[in-house]
């Protein structure tokens, strides 16, 4: 399986896989095993879902997930919704 480091305050462009920035080849590479057309997320203490749906392959690829979790997480969210976090 694979392993990548990043920092969810930076953009996909910084991840590293052993401390090398990851390849065009790995980034097109199945998310899943096995490889899997759409997956949902859930993180604990966000109140929605992250839905990743594969983009241009028959897959969801490594890609796919990082975008999408990195544009989920760049949402502007109700002010009643940042409440919500901060009390948990």
């Amino acid at each position: 399986m694979l392993a990548v480091s990043w920092d969810l305050n930076d953009p996909p462009a910084t991840i590293t896989r052993n401390r090398r920035h990851v390849t065009i080849q790995t980034f097109a590479e199945p998310a899943t095993s096995p490889p899997l057309g759409f997956m949902t997320i859930a993180i604990e203490n966000i109140p929605w879902k992250i839905r990743v749906y594969a983009s241009y392959k028959t897959y969801i690829t490594l890609e796919d997930v990082i975008q999408t979790i990195y544009l989920s997480l760049r949402t502007n969210i109700a002010k009643s919704e940042l409440d919500s976090l901060s009390q948990k």
